[in-house]
């Protein structure tokens, strides 16, 4: 580093030597100091003063330094050379000013200094130049402007500036116009002022530059005390948070084309560099701090860069870079912003280490942090250590056009974590707008993000990502916790496409909605497994529409055109797919949104469970499990309270399937619960769980599992009320490819079973068996154009079997005695029959359309199915029923009534009459036979 502070002063030299020759400078002694001499000229040496102990005081009433001058202070064997000016003009510094010897050089005007385009400022010790009026000595009292005190008895390090500005009028200012100041390693440069302006784009760049040391800017106006700080000969400022502040502006162009204000402090890791002011602006500044290459600091305490404003931090095309060059363990220190708002705007914090541990990035605000045009904040570890962690706390959050927040490691550790803490709202919006974590390379974890707030919202291309590559392990967790959250035209991942495992995704919320081509999903493409997805809204979610421009950007790999939740397994992976897991009131599928778990490798795929009040897909909305490999379909478990709708179908998907096939992921046109292998796999299909006490699939809605070649998948309802019209479907089918496997069985238990209006319930095979249906009911109605079957076309048909339940199979039944009765005393014998008619046998026939027990005492048969006439038939392989009446809802059941007669028909049966025949009486020519009965 010293030969860069050679260089440096030689580039100062040159310009000193190019500007024209100017008039004498103005330094003259008040007299209150043997300060010497009383004129100086072109070179010029101050030499006496008034030494205490180590200090050296002079004072003057002018102190200007012309262009083409060099003053150097030549005062060896002190410690401190303190320098006041008393006449009341600002100091100008436009030439060189240097001090010979190791002493700290301390300046202070009230009325303002300014170092001008040609100042060079080069000092072996530390550098303060201020307009505080007065220098506090500890106890021993202070060195004043104002009163231009005796300083004889100050020996011990100053440790306090003294302000008494009146508020009212425009504070005094310290201006660096395109000047150099240079000190040597470790050493402290302060400027300390009402306003403290830096400024830079005459000469292309200014520099401030004190490596491994400290640079330090702050800002007071009005009365207060700033403690300094003297920590083996380290010089630091102390802000008390009563103190009125003023501002700080640092501005001079663009750093990427090399005009702006360039502030350096690295060197062995140690240098620090902060700002306390009321408003913080920097525009075209460029500040470094870390460790330089080849150096190596282990065991050093690693500098930070602070920002500190009562009111805005504003950064224009600017950068706060910490971080360590040197291919030795070196560790990076920490990035600190506090203000009551923060703005980046095409800027940039960054904190990146070759081999040690990253620093940490935070920035606390009371009100907004925004990111704007490109802006980031970024941690990384190249070689070996831990990445940092960016926190951000405030009112609102706010990113958009560009802007990152991104951690990295790709050594040996763990990347840093993403703790977004937000009062109010997160929003992130626009293309390339993004939130990642990395584990790269041989790194052990990726980092977490966790986001707090009130509201949260993604939205125009926004993204968060999580992702593992490579040989690293495990991928970071993902948890949102807000009141409400939405995504809009924007996606959220967690995946693997290395050894190691994607992290879990975790969103809680009062309610959620996913719109627009939005998604949440995880994924492999290598051997580590996909994350799981748990959302859980205690109101509602609404998954709802399609966007065909939605694309994922960094793996450069198409998403599905549908907002919905996604877990999958790519072509080249060997992990498991992941698990979505919905728990909410109210859950919506609409407009071909999904919630999908496919596998399209040789692992299954993950399981979908669903845990709410009420679920609706409605227009095309899917919640399916695919397999397009070897491996197999997942799950689909859906448990609800109160209601299951699936209807109708989305209008956009043969649209968006001829125009980009490999980005729709759902499973056709139709509303449904799919689980189903998709093209030539040879994989199983899924199975499908549905309870909820009442169950509608209306206007093409489906519950369906298939497969290719495989087994078909197991489907099973329960509810109270299951119901399917106008084409409802629910279907387990397998070897739709003229294929092998068997159909899936089919089990449903209800109160009551509608199918209507052309529905059908399939289980059917094409050379393997078809499935097995059974339907548990209490009130079982099928409509004429409706059908269950169970049929192959080469294999076994299956069993169709419908099980009508009584609801309460003790009803009538009486207990019987224990012994055997004899009834035979108990008929009445009253009227005889005629015994000499031998054939005259009478009889009581029972006909009907079935279903009655053979005798009164039994019940009824639950196996019993209707049929015109006979005993009850149980069918294989189709069933067909149709109903008596030309429609069911229009029949209205007839009371039953006890019989008050009968009569006997024309065929000699015996009929019952709901009440007494009546006939033409006549006179018999018979006689009546005699009645024995008493």
């Amino acid at each position: 580093m010293k030969q860069s502070t050679n260089f440096l002063w030689i580039a100062g030299s040159v310009f000193l030597s190019i500007l024209p020759n100017s008039v004498e400078a103005q330094i003259i002694p008040d007299g209150t100091t043997p300060t010497t001499p009383a004129v100086c000229t072109a070179v010029c040496e101050i030499t006496g003063g008034t030494q205490a102990g180590e200090n050296l005081f002079h004072s003057f009433s002018q102190f200007n330094i012309d262009a083409n001058q060099q003053v150097t202070f030549n005062n060896p064997g002190v410690t401190n050379i303190i320098t006041r000016v008393t006449g009341g003009n600002p100091s100008n510094i436009f030439g060189a000013l240097d001090v010979s010897g190791d002493a700290n050089f301390f300046l202070i005007n009230p009325q303002g200094i300014i170092f001008g385009p040609t100042a060079f400022v080069n000092i072996s010790g530390s550098f303060v130049a201020t307009t505080a009026n007065a220098i506090q000595f500890e106890n021993q009292g202070s060195f004043s402007v104002t009163s231009a005190n005796n300083p004889e008895l100050l020996t011990v390090n100053p440790s306090a500036f003294l302000f008494n500005q009146i508020a009212s009028q425009s504070p005094p200012v310290i201006e660096v116009r395109d000047s150099f100041i240079f000190l040597p390693d470790g050493q402290s440069l302060i400027l300390l002022g009402g306003n403290v302006n830096v400024s830079g784009g005459l000469y292309n760049f200014e520099q401030l530059v004190a490596p491994s040391g400290r640079i330090e800017l702050g800002s007071v106006v009005g009365t207060g005390t700033v403690g300094l700080n003297n920590i083996n000969g380290n010089l630091s400022l102390s802000f008390p948070s009563n103190i009125s502040r003023g501002d700080v502006t640092i501005s001079g162009g663009d750093p990427l084309i090399s005009t702006g204000v360039f502030v350096f402090v690295s060197g062995d890791g140690t240098g620090s560099f902060a700002i306390n002011a009321r408003n913080i602006n920097l525009d075209g500044a460029y500040i470094q701090a870390g460790t330089q290459p080849d150096i190596e600091a282990i065991n050093t305490q690693p500098g930070s860069i602070t920002l500190d404003a009562t009111g805005a931090i504003s950064l224009t095309i600017s950068s706060l870079v910490n971080q360590s060059l040197s291919d030795a363990v070196s560790n990076v220190g920490n990035i600190q912003l506090r203000a009551a708002s923060v703005l980046l705007d095409k800027s940039d914090l960054n904190s990146t280490a070759r081999a040690g541990n990253a620093g940490r990035v935070s920035i606390h605000a009371n009100n907004e942090v925004a990111l704007r045009n490109g802006s980031g904040i970024s941690t990384s570890v190249f070689d070996q250590g831990n990445g940092g962690n960016v926190q951000i706390s405030a009112g609102s959050f706010l990113l958009e056009n560009n802007s990152t927040i991104s951690t990295l490691t790709a050594a040996q550790g763990s990347a840093g974590n993403v703790y977004i803490n937000i009062n109010d709202s997160v929003s992130l919006i626009g293309k390339e707008t993004q939130i990642a974590t990395v584990a790269a390379g041989t790194a052990t974890s990726g980092g977490e993000v966790n986001i707090q707030a009130n509201i949260v919202s993604l939205s125009d291309g926004a993204e968060i990502a999580l992702n593992t590559v490579e040989e690293a392990g495990r991928a970071g967790d993902l948890f949102i916790t807000a009141n409400s959250f939405s995504l809009a035209n924007s996606i959220i991942y967690n995946d693997t496409i290395g050894l190691g495992d994607a992290g879990d995704t975790q969103i809680t919320a009062r309610s959620l909605n996913i719109s627009d081509g939005g998604s949440i999903s995880t994924s492999t493409n290598g051997v580590g497994n996909a994350g799981n997805i748990f959302i859980n809204a205690s109101e509602f979610v609404t998954l709802s529409g399609v966007n065909p421009n939605t694309i994922i950007r960094i793996r450069d790999i198409p998403n599905t055109t549908s907002s919905g939740l996604f877990a999958f397994t790519d072509a080249n992976a060997t992990g498991r797919g992941g698990n979505i897991q919905v728990s909410t009131s109210n859950l919506s599928i609409l407009d071909g949104a999904v919630i999908s778990a496919r596998t399209r490798g040789i692992a299954p795929g993950g399981n979908i469970t669903v845990n709410a009040e009420n679920v609706a897909a409605t227009n095309g909305g899917q919640i399916l499990t695919s397999a397009f490999n070897q491996g197999m379909a997942g799950n689909i478990t859906v448990n609800a309270t109160n209601s299951v709708n699936i209807s109708g179908s989305d209008r956009t998907y043969n649209a968006r399937l001829q125009q980009t096939p490999e980005r729709v992921d759902n499973d056709g046109a139709a509303s449904g619960f799919l689980a189903r292998v998709r093209g030539n796999a040879i994989a199983d299909a899924g199975q499908i769980n549905v309870t909820a006490p009442s169950i509608l699939l209306d206007n093409q809605g489906t519950i369906s599992t298939a497969t290719t070649q495989g087994e078909g998948g197991q489907i099973s309802l329960q509810g109270r009320n299951i119901a399917l019209r106008d084409n409802g479907s629910i279907t387990a089918t397998a070897g739709t490819a003229n294929a092998g496997g068997n159909g899936g069985n089919i089990a449903i238990n209800t109160e009551m079973f509608f199918a209507t209006r052309n529905s059908f319930v399939t289980a059917n095979a094409f050379t393997g068996n078809g499935g097995n249906i059974r339907i548990a009911t209490q009130g079982f109605f099928l409509s004429p154009d409706s059908e269950i079957t169970a049929s192959s076309a080469q294999g076994v048909d299956g069993v169709v079997e419908i099980v009508v339940l009584d609801d309460e199979p003790s009803r009538g039944l009486v207990s019987l005695p224990e012994q055997p009765v004899d009834v035979s005393n108990l008929v009445a014998q009253g009227c005889a029959a005629n015994t000499n008619v031998a054939t005259n046998i009478s009889e009581f026939i029972i006909t009907g359309r079935g279903g009655l027990p053979p005798t009164p005492g039994e019940a009824i048969n639950a196996n019993s199915v209707l049929a015109d006439l006979g005993t009850p038939v149980q069918t294989q392989a189709s069933l067909r029923l149709n109903t008596v009446s030309s429609d069911l809802n229009n029949s209205q059941p007839k009371s039953l009534v006890e019989a008050q007669g009968w009569m006997i028909g024309s065929n000699g049966e015996v009929v019952l009459m709901p009440q007494v025949p009546t006939a033409t009486t006549h006179t018999s020519w018979s006689t009546p036979v005699a009645c024995n009965a008493p």
